[in-house]
């Protein structure tokens, strides 16, 4: 052992700073297995912020992890991300996708019963077409904690990969006619993707919602937002989605009075997926959310240096490449 004891101190050219170092703390975090091998600091982390001083265009963490630089990451995301999980307009049962950002693959919609509103309708972004629920009502048993018996009108829907579902949203001509009791389930893949399907790919319980109220929120045409519940199951990835519907505004329908039916014209879901293809170098999210009426405020941090920043394009030519004949509106007075 031994001390040296220097008023600065050189590493491969260049000055060891013994303050910031010493800010580390190593082995004091503990994975699940209770192996102390961690590695934390209790402040912002900046990576590849080695610049002279008298770079005025150099920027200081913002993030907790923040990195410098022209080049970022790509498929890297800080904060929460939520994006329409169907990127594009449904034309049949079976459609096959090509989405530059995310999403390319095929997506199957079905329900219970085929009927001459057939459920693919629910994403054709069309407000004049819509999904009703008729036949049998079915039942499944899905899994939250324990074993649950799930009965009513089901419509499903299978992505062509895994994502997380954190927020969805119905709109319906007739406002009545929505979902009023309901249960959103969801499967890890399809039964022939899955290795001993019967225990590995059971039904999970993302999401149960029973309104107490006696009017629908909103107004005829217009979406009404819902938030995923934090059960045991939501924050799972699932390929396979199924929302049973139970009871409308107007009543039960386990049964088949069609005045009860539920009519749903159009359905978002948002979330995360496992993939995305390009997000792109050129930002930094802190928080991204595309569903509509439901946050208001969103964070968007552009990176300072390096790299082009573009809005309805995914190849921006300048700094800020705006590709829209609609781009850009200057409010005038007093507006906030």
């Amino acid at each position: 052992g031994g001390e040296l004891d220097a008023n600065s101190l050189k590493i491969d050219g260049k000055v060891f700073d013994a303050t910031a170092s010493a800010s580390w703390a190593s082995g004091n975090s503990k994975n699940y297995t209770g192996n102390s091998n961690g590695l934390y600091i209790p402040m912002k982390v900046g990576i590849n912020f080695n610049a002279p001083s008298a770079n005025k265009h150099l920027f200081f963490p913002k993030f907790p992890l923040d990195v410098s630089g022209v080049s970022r990451s790509q498929n890297q995301v800080l904060g929460d991300l939520s994006i329409d999980l169907v990127p594009q307009p449904l034309l049949n049962y079976t459609n096959a996708i090509t989405n530059e950002l995310y999403g390319s693959g095929v997506y199957d919609a079905s329900e219970n019963v085929t009927n001459a509103n057939p459920v693919w309708k629910l994403f054709d972004n069309s407000s004049n077409t819509f999904w009703e629920s008729t036949g049998d009502v079915d039942t499944v048993v899905g899994v939250s904690g324990g074993d649950v018996n799930i009965t009513g009108k089901y419509l499903e829907i299978k992505l062509p990969e895994r994502c997380t579902l954190k927020h969805y949203a119905f709109k319906s001509a007739a406002v009545t006619k929505l979902p009023k009791v309901w249960t959103i389930i969801g499967k890890i893949g399809l039964d022939e993707e899955v290795t001993n399907s019967n225990v590995n790919n059971t039904w999970k319980v993302i999401d149960y919602k029973s309104l107490t109220v006696s009017d629908p929120s909103g107004a005829d045409g217009e979406f009404v937002y819902f938030t995923i519940d934090n059960l045991k199951y939501s924050n799972d990835m699932y390929k396979v989605f199924r929302i049973y519907i139970t009871e409308t505004f107007i009543g039960t329908t386990v049964g088949t009075a069609a005045d009860n039916q539920c009519q749903i014209s159009e359905l978002k879901l948002f979330g995360e997926p496992s993939n995305i293809t390009d997000i792109s170098s050129s930002l930094i999210q802190t928080e991204l959310f595309d569903i509509g009426e439901l946050f208001k405020q969103k964070h968007l941090s552009l990176q300072p240096m390096g790299g082009n920043v573009g809005i309805r394009t995914n190849n921006p030519s300048v700094i800020l490449d705006i590709s829209a004949s609609n781009a850009i509106r200057l409010p005038m007075g007093n507006i906030l």
